[in-house]
């Protein structure tokens, strides 16, 4: 499971544009039954942090085999860059 999910983290660049210069994240985990924990990672444009706009909740696929927040980072930078919106992405 580890190497089919680095070998996807390698195609990420693949499914979009280049890194967005304007566009920061942060990550955080949210804390669900039996103590375990989902990651996520929020984009945003720097010149929206204080206000309010609409959101996206990105799920990658892989079937909790493939695929991470990594895989798919510049893909959620251009969504947050190109859609005005926040985009967060669920591990």
């Amino acid at each position: 499971m580890a190497s089919t999910r680095s070998q996807i983290d390698g195609q990420g660049p693949l499914l979009a544009q280049s890194n967005q210069k304007d566009i920061i994240s942060d990550e955080f985990k949210l804390d669900v039954s039996d103590g375990e924990s989902i990651r996520l990672r929020r984009y945003r444009h720097r010149n929206t942090i204080d206000k309010s706009q609409p959101a996206l909740v990105f799920y990658h696929g892989g079937g909790y085999v493939a695929g991470s927040l990594e895989s798919h980072d510049l893909l959620c930078q251009h969504l947050a860059n190109n859609g005005n919106c926040t985009v967060i992405a669920v591990d």
